[in-house]
C-alpha cells in the first residue's frame, strides 16, 4: 500500500536526517574520560549516601498499565513491596529482541502519573525513558514531568504534543526547545537546561547516564530550523513563551517575566561581583533567587553559609539551599544534607541529612555520594552498614573524589565492609594522595613505613609524611619529627625532629607536646630546660594526657625545675591514675608506702598497686606478689603471691620467673616440685638472670630433685659469676678449692674468692683470709689474713670472728693480745659458734684477757658441750672434779671425761697442744685413765712450750714430786 506524504512532512524528514548526521558526527565526544570537578564544600565532614525512594500514594494507578517509552519500547508497570517496578520489551528487530524485568522506576519530582495512561503514545514516549545500565548504575525506567502535567492540560495542547517530533523536545525539560545545542553525548538539549545540568556538578549524560568528558556545546541549526518551521505551521506553538513552560511557571506562582533560562554562567558572574561588594549585582542575584532560579538560590545559600557579600546566617543558608534542592540542584542538596548533619542553621537531623545526600548522590554528585557513604559507615540516620558505605565510596571515588578514595583506602586497609586488602588500600590512598589529599598522604606514608601492601620503604614514608606535613597535617608533622628523631628513612637529626615536633605541638598535638617536654627535660638535641619541659608537659596534661600528668607529678615529687611539693605531685599522679595510667598508680602506691606528703597508709598503697597490677604493670605485679609472699602490710598469702608472680612471669619478667622457681623448689604455697622449679629457673636463666643461674648451679651441685651433676653446676655458676653474682663466685671458689666437678686449683679458688670478697661476700672474705693465713693458693700473709678476716668478722661472720680470736691469742701476724682474743671469741660465742664458746670459757678458766672467773667458764663450757664439743667436755669435767665455778661433782666429771678421752688422746697424738694438756691432766688425776704422774708429765711437757696452763701444771707436778 503506497502512502502519500505532504511536502511539509518531507521537509521535516530531510531536516531530521541532517540533524541525525550532525549528532552522529559529534559522537566522538563520548570517548573522552570523565573529568571530575570539585565544588567548594561548605561542609567539613571528611569520611562517608543510597537511593531511598519515597513511596507515593498515586503509583498504584500505573500498576498493570502498559505504556510506551521513548524509542517505542513497551513498558508494563507493577507494584512490589511499596515500590513501582517495570518490565520492558525493547522496540528492536526480532533477532535482536531484548527484555528487562523488575527494573526500578524513578519519578521526577512533580510527575503526575495518574494522567499518563490517558495520553497518546507519542506523549507517553516524551515522558517515559528507559535508561540502560552504565558502570555501577543498573538499568532503570524514569518518568519525567511533562509539560501540562503540572498545571493541567491546556486546550489544544495534546494535539500540539502529537504534532511535535521527539527530536524537537529537550530530554531534560521535555519541552519544545528554543536554543537547541548538541552536547558531547551526541544528544540535543535546550541550552539553558543542559547548562543548568552541568552547573549542578553533573558530568553524566541525561539520556544514557554515560560519562561526559566536556561541557562544550555546539548549536544544532538543523533542529532550530525544524522548530521554526513547526511554529510557522502550528500557531499553538508560536507563543512568546511555550504553553508548556507557562504551565510550569504557573504551578510555581512565577510572574510572566520568569527567569528559568538565565544562564548559570551569568549567575556565577553575579555571584563573583556580589561577594566583592557589588550591590547592584547582589540585588539582581537576590531577585533571580526570589524568582525561583535554582542556581541563583544555591549561590545565595553559599553566601549566607560563608558570610561572603552578606551577613553570615546559617538559618538563611538552609532556607536557600532547600529552595534550590527542591528544584533538583545537586550541590545544594549535598550542602543541605551537611547542614542537617552538622546541625548548622537547623536542628541536627541525620535522617534529613541522609534524604538530601541521597538525592544529590542519585544525580551523580560525587561529594554527596562520599558523604552518604560516611553516614552509612558511622550509622548516622541509618542502620550502620559497611557494605553500603563501600558502595557509595566507590561511586564517588571513581569520579575522583579524594575523600572517598581516602576512606576506601582505610576500609581496605582495615577490612571494614570489604576483605582486607593492603594493595587495594595503597591504590586508593595513592589516587587521593596524588590529588594532594593530606590524610591519604599520611596514610600512604604509614603503609610504606610498615611495609603494608608495598615493599617497606622508610624513605618513601618520609617523602609522603613531608608532603602531608607541608600542608599543615598535624599527625604527619609529628610523625616526621619522630622519623628524624629515630633516623628512619632520613639521617638522624635532633634539630629537625624538634622543628617538626614544635609545628605539631603548636597545633595542639598532645604527643608532640609530650615529646618536646621530654627533650627539654632530658636535654636531648636541645639545652636542658626544666621550665620549658614543665610548660609543654602542662599543655599536654591540660588535654588530659595521662603520661604528661605523670611527668608533672614526678617533677613535683623530685623537685625538678619546681619546688618539691608532694601535694601537687599527688594531685597530678591522681589525675593520671584515675585514667588508668599504671605508672602513676604505682607512684601513688610508693608515696603511701613511704608516707611522703601523706600519712603512711599501706592499705591505700596496696589499693594503688593492685590497680596498676591489674593493667599488667609487671614491676608492680612483682612488688604486690612480694608483699603477699612476705606479709608486708598485708596478710601473708602464698596463693596470691604465686598468682601475681605467674602474671608477671607470663610477661617474660625474669625476676617473677625466678620467684616461681623458688616457691616450687621450696614448696611454698605449692607442692615441692623440682621439675617446675628448674623449668622456671631456666626461663629466667636464659634471660641472663644471674640469681636463677646460681639457683640452677645449687640444684645440680646438691642433686636435689635431679641427678647430681657437678659439671652442670660449674656451668651455671660460671654464667652467674661472670655477671658478678657474688654467691656464684664464692661457690666456684669452693669447687675449685675442693676439686669438685673440676680439677682442684687453689689459685683459681683464691681468684673467685677475691671477686666475691670484693663485693662484700662475708664467707668469701673469711675463706680468703683463711687461704692467706694457711698460704693456700697464695703466699702466706698474716696481714692479709687478718684484713680479710676482719672484713668478714665485721659483717658478723662467726668463724671469722673465732679465727681472729685465735690469731690474737696465738700471735699469728700480730702481737699477742688476749683481750682482743676474748673480744672476738665473745662475738662468735654469742652467735652460738661452739669452738668460740669453748675458747671463751677457757679464757675465763685461765684468766687470760679477762679476770679469772670459773662461773663464766662453766657457763660457756656447758654451751659448747651442748653442741658436742669434746674439748669443752674435758675442761668442764676438770672444773666439776675440782669444784671450780660449780659444786664439786666427781660422777659428772668422770662421765664428761670418759666421753671426751678417746677424742682427746687422738688429738693429742696428732700434736694438738690443748689435747696434750688435757691428757696430761687426766693422767695426773687418774680420770678416765690409771693415775700416772710420769705419763702426766710427758704430756705436759709436749705442750708446755706453747701452752701456759701446761707449763704451770708441770711446775706444780714437779714441786709436789
Amino acid at each position: 500500500m503506497k502512502r502519500n506524504s505532504s511536502p511539509f512532512q518531507v521537509y521535516i524528514a530531510c531536516i531530521l536526517l541532517i540533524s541525525f548526521f550532525l549528532q552522529n558526527c559529534c559522537g566522538e565526544f563520548n570517548n573522552n574520560p570523565l573529568i571530575s570537578t570539585q565544588e567548594k564544600q561548605t561542609a567539613s565532614i571528611q569520611t562517608h549516601s543510597q537511593l531511598i525512594l519515597t513511596p507515593r500514594a498515586d503509583i498504584g494507578s500505573l500498576a498493570g498499565q502498559g505504556l510506551k517509552a521513548q524509542g517505542g519500547h513497551a513498558v508494563t508497570f507493577y507494584q512490589e513491596a511499596g515500590e513501582l517496578r517495570a518490565n520492558v520489551e525493547m522496540n528492536v528487530p526480532e533477532r535482536f529482541s531484548k527484555t528487562y524485568e523488575g527494573l526500578l522506576v524513578t519519578l521526577e519530582q512533580g510527575a503526575e502519573v495518574t494522567r499518563l495512561p490517558q495520553l497518546s503514545e507519542q506523549a507517553q514516549e516524551r515522558r517515559i525513558q528507559l535508561q540502560l545500565a552504565k558502570g555501577n548504575q543498573p538499568a532503570k525506567v524514569v518518568i519525567y514531568k511533562g509539560a501540562g502535567l503540572v498545571g493541567g492540560m491546556q486546550e489544544g495542547e495534546e494535539k500540539a504534543d502529537e504534532s511535535i517530533p521527539n527530536e524537537c523536545l529537550c530530554p531534560i525539560t521535555h519541552e519544545l526547545m528554543e536554543e537547541p545545542v548538541i552536547a558531547r553525548d551526541g544528544h540535543t538539549y535546550e541550552r539553558a537546561a543542559i547548562e543548568r545540568w552541568f552547573s549542578m556538578g553533573k558530568r553524566t549524560s541525561p539520556v544514557t547516564g554515560a560519562k561526559i568528558g566536556s561541557t562544550k556545546l555546539i548549536p544544532n541549526y538543523a533542529i532550530r530550523s525544524l522548530i521554526k518551521s513547526l511554529k510557522t505551521h502550528n500557531s499553538s506553538l508560536a507563543k512568546p513563551i511555550l504553553g508548556m513552560q507557562t504551565a510550569r511557571q504557573q504551578s510555581l506562582s512565577v510572574p510572566s517575566g520568569a527567569c528559568f533560562f538565565v544562564s548559570d554562567s551569568v549567575i556565577d558572574v553575579l555571584f563573583s561581583q556580589s561577594i566583592r561588594g557589588d550591590v547592584v549585582a547582589l540585588s539582581k542575584l537576590l531577585n533571580l533567587s526570589e524568582n525561583y532560579h535554582v542556581h541563583a538560590q544555591y549561590k545565595v545559600g553559599v553566601m549566607c553559609a560563608e558570610g561572603r557579600g552578606i551577613a553570615k546566617n546559617a538559618a538563611k543558608a538552609v532556607e536557600w539551599y532547600e529552595k534550590a534542592a527542591k528544584q533538583g540542584h545537586a550541590v545544594a542538596q549535598s550542602n543541605l544534607g551537611w547542614m542537617y548533619a552538622d546541625g548548622r542553621g537547623v536542628a541536627q537531623n541525620y535522617a534529613k541529612a541522609i534524604k538530601w545526600f541521597q538525592k544529590a548522590a542519585n544525580q551523580g554528585h560525587a561529594s554527596a555520594q562520599y558523604k552518604l557513604g560516611w553516614m552509612y559507615a558511622e550509622g548516622l540516620g541509618v542502620v550502620k552498614d559497611a557494605r553500603k558505605a563501600i558502595e557509595w565510596y566507590e561511586r564517588a571515588a571513581k569520579q575522583g573524589d579524594a575523600s572517598a578514595q581516602s576512606n576506601l583506602g582505610v576500609s581496605y586497609a582495615n577490612g571494614w565492609g570489604v576483605a582486607k586488602d593492603a594493595r587495594k588500600a595503597i591504590k586508593w590512598f595513592q589516587k587521593a594522595a596524588d590529588q594532594g589529599h593530606a590524610t591519604s598522604q599520611y596514610n600512604l606514608a604509614w603503609m610504606y613505613a610498615d611495609g603494608q601492601g608495598v615493599v617497606k620503604d622508610t624513605r618513601k614514608a618520609v617523602e609522603w609524611f613531608q608532603k602531608a606535613a607541608n600542608q599543615g597535617y598535624v599527625k604527619a608533622q609529628y610523625n616526621l619529627g619522630w622519623m628524624y628523631a629515630e633516623g628512619r628513612g632520613v639521617d638522624k637529626d635532633a634539630r629537625k625532629a624538634i622543628e617538626w615536633y614544635k609545628k605539631a605541638a603548636k597545633q595542639g598535638h598532645a604527643d608532640a607536646q609530650l615529646k618536646l617536654g621530654a627533650r627539654y627535660f632530658k636535654g636531648e638535641g636541645i639545652a636542658k630546660d626544666y621550665a620549658k619541659a614543665k610548660e609543654w608537659y602542662e599543655k599536654t596534661a591540660d588535654q588530659g594526657h595521662a603520661h604528661a600528668q605523670y611527668n608533672l607529678g614526678y617533677m613535683y615529687e623530685k623537685g625538678l625545675g619546681v619546688a618539691k611539693d608532694y601535694v601537687k605531685a599527688i594531685a597530678w599522679y591522681k589525675q593520671a591514675a584515675n585514667q588508668g595510667h599504671a605508672k602513676s598508680q604505682y607512684a601513688l602506691g610508693v608515696i603511701y608506702i613511704e608516707g611522703q606528703g601523706v600519712a603512711k597508709d599501706v592499705r591505700k598503697a596496696i589499693e594503688w598497686y593492685e590497680k596498676a597490677a591489674n593493667q599488667g604493670h609487671a614491676d608492680v605485679q612483682l612488688k604486690l606478689a612480694a608483699r603477699y609472699f612476705k606479709g608486708e602490710g598485708i596478710a601473708k598469702d602464698y596463693a596470691k603471691a604465686i598468682e601475681w608472680f605467674q602474671k608477671t612471669a607470663n610477661q617474660g619478667h625474669a625476676n617473677a620467673q625466678y620467684n616461681l622457681g623458688y616457691v616450687h623448689e621450696k614448696g611454698l604455697g605449692v607442692a615441692k616440685d623440682y621439675v617446675k622449679a628448674i623449668e622456671w629457673y631456666e626461663k629466667a636463666a636464659n634471660q641472663e638472670h644471674a640469681k636463677s643461674q646460681y639457683a640452677l648451679g645449687v640444684i645440680y651441685e646438691s642433686g636435689e630433685g635431679v641427678e647430681k651433676d657437678e659439671k652442670k653446676a660449674i656451668e651455671w655458676y660460671e654464667k652467674a659469676a661472670n655477671q658478678g653474682h657474688a654467691r656464684a663466685q664464692f661457690s666456684l671458689g669452693v669447687m675449685y678449692g675442693e676439686g669438685e666437678g673440676v680439677e682442684k686449683d687453689e689459685r683459681k679458688a683464691v681468684e673467685w674468692y677475691e671477686k666475691a670478697a670484693n663485693q662484700g661476700h662475708a664467707r668469701a672474705q673469711f675463706k680468703l683470709g683463711w687461704m692467706y693465713g694457711e698460704g693456700r693458693g697464695v703466699s702466706q700473709d698474716y696481714a692479709k689474713a687478718i684484713e680479710w678476716s676482719e672484713k668478714a668478722a665485721n659483717q658478723g661472720h662467726a668463724r671469722a670472728q673465732y679465727n681472729l680470736g685465735w690469731i690474737y691469742e696465738n700471735w699469728k701476724g700480730v702481737a699477742k693480745d688476749y683481750a682482743k682474743a676474748v673480744e672476738w671469741f665473745q662475738k662468735a660465742a654469742n652467735q652460738g659458734y661452739a669452738r668460740a664458746q669453748y675458747n671463751l670459757a677457757r679464757m675465763y678458766d685461765h684468766g687470760q684477757g679477762v679476770v679469772q672467773n670459773y662461773q663464766e667458764a662453766v657457763k660457756w663450757y656447758e654451751k659448747s658441750v651442748g653442741q658436742g664439743n669434746n674439748y669443752a667436755k674435758a675442761y668442764l669435767g676438770r672444773l666439776y672434779y675440782h669444784g671450780f665455778g660449780a659444786e664439786k661433782n666427781l660422777l659428772q666429771a668422770s662421765k664428761l671425761i670418759e666421753e671426751a678421752i678417746i677424742h682427746m688422746k687422738s688429738k693429742a697424738e696428732e700434736g694438738c697442744i690443748e689435747a696434750q694438756y688435757i691428757v696430761g691432766w687426766m693422767y695426773q688425776y687418774g680420770l678416765g685413765v690409771m693415775q700416772d704422774h710420769v705419763e702426766a708429765a710427758v704430756w705436759y711437757k709436749k705442750s708446755a712450750n706453747t701452752y701456759p696452763a701446761a707449763q704451770k701444771a708441770l711446775d706444780e707436778l714437779n714441786h709436789a714430786g
